[in-house]
């Protein structure tokens, strides 16, 4: 008998045990929730919830805080909020990770403290993995290319390397015009007669030149993906996921600014598709060419002034 009460003894501590990793109690305080143990990749983001109630038998004010260096990726939302006796209140945990965010384990506490009870409060543990993100891979031919840049804004060197591949770079103006970087390797610098054309910006597109193949690793960065088209011929960045054209340029036969895109082919030579009104759809000479890439550079050929979202 003695045997059989030392076994429900223990067993019931296990069980306390393995509640209370779920729900923990302080003077006046309840906090449950799901453990906040994630991995994340770089440019990603998530949620997640705790429930704090009142356990206590009045009316009290709560402040909801984070601390550790899990605080660079993560917010509580709400930060202040009151509870009556027995009423509870789901908070939310954001949690974002920047394209640029050094990988490693960020770790910290969640803790929910009373404001009339400074000595009351409890706290859940916190920890994210952030892994290193997707990257998307560009693969240039010797000669000149047409890129789009969708990672984070770099310098030359940054970017393309010293001298490794490419060693020009061409840019075109809103007029029209082209301006150039070129890689010297005497001096082993980048240089433009431009002295604000020192990198590759998010969202714009270039002429590389270069004198192998060569392959550019990019980590493409969260941005804003709206597409601004002015009459006439854009050169355009598709910084979204990829699309076929009839949903990358929704229009009608009423409304149908776009009419071409344009692509430069390996070869160095262009082909394109184009959107027909009468039968309200698109048609291109290379079956393969039927919509836009995530990263791909094109020439669109607008007949007014329109935005699409991305």
């Amino acid at each position: 008998m003695r045997g059989l009460i030392v076994f429900s003894l223990v067993l019931s501590v296990a069980c306390l045990t393995a509640f209370l990793g779920r729900v923990i109690l302080g003077a006046g305080i309840g906090l449950s929730g799901p453990d906040q143990v994630l991995e994340m990749e770089q440019g990603k983001s998530g949620s997640s919830y705790v429930v704090v109630w009142n356990a206590g038998d009045s009316t009290d004010a709560y402040r909801a805080s984070i601390y550790g260096n899990i605080t660079a990726i993560s917010t509580v939302q709400p930060q202040a909020f009151t509870l009556d006796p027995s009423g509870s209140r789901t908070l939310t945990i954001l949690y974002a990770v920047p394209a640029d965010q050094q990988p490693g384990t960020y770790a910290g506490r969640l803790v929910i403290s009373s404001d009339d009870q400074l000595s009351s409060s409890v706290s859940k543990t916190m920890t994210v993995k952030v892994k290193q993100g997707a990257r998307l891979e560009v693969r240039l031919k010797a000669g000149t290319n047409l890129i789009g840049w969708v990672g984070a804004d770099l310098s030359f060197g940054e970017a393309l390397g010293n001298g490794r591949g490419p060693t020009k770079v061409w840019r075109r103006n809103t007029d029209g015009s082209y301006v150039s970087a070129q890689y010297y390797s005497s001096t082993g610098v980048w240089w433009s007669a431009d002295g604000t054309f020192t990198g590759l910006r998010y969202g714009a597109a270039y002429f590389v030149e270069c004198q192998s193949d060569c392959v550019l690793t990019i980590q493409p960065r969260i941005g804003p993906t709206d597409l601004y088209l002015e009459a006439g011929t854009n050169l355009i960045v598709w910084k979204s996921t990829a699309k076929p054209f009839a949903e990358a340029f929704p229009q009608s036969p009423a409304n149908c600014p776009v009419r071409k895109v344009w692509r430069r082919t390996v070869s160095g030579e262009y082909e394109y598709a184009e959107y027909y009104p009468s039968v309200s759809s698109w048609w291109s000479p290379d079956p393969s060419f039927v919509g836009v890439e995530k990263g791909g550079a094109y020439f669109v050929e607008s007949l007014g002034s329109v935005t699409f979202q991305g």
